[in-house]
């Protein structure tokens, strides 16, 4: 709640500039946070908001009852985030968790 009323009330100061927390809140498409994340002027910042985006997005993907759109986008955060960024193995988990529930027909 106190993040969408920092956005709604434009106080972007007090928050993360990752495209993520917009893309949650509502006020940026998918598309747009991926084309925020890639036009990060410095790399390790613009490594970390894509690997943030592809997990964030796939999660949605699989809330949306998508598996195979959040399949692809948890593979590119396993293949792209950094080891460090808990993106990584929380995609891991949702990979197998999503290969689980292929296996038992869900």
């Amino acid at each position: 709640m106190l993040i969408y009323k920092a956005f709604s009330h434009g106080s972007l100061s007090v928050l993360p500039a990752s495209p993520v927390v917009a893309l949650f809140i509502g006020s940026i498409a998918p598309d747009e946070a991926f084309k925020a994340a890639s036009s990060a002027k410095q790399e390790s910042t613009r490594i970390g908001y894509t690997c943030e985006a592809d997990f964030f997005v796939g999660v949605q993907q699989i809330a949306k009852g998508v598996p195979a759109a959040a399949r692809s986008l948890l593979r590119s955060a396993v293949d792209h985030c950094p080891h460090g960024f808990f993106q990584y193995a929380a995609a891991n988990f949702e990979l197998k968790r999503l290969d689980g529930s292929d296996q038992l027909g869900h």
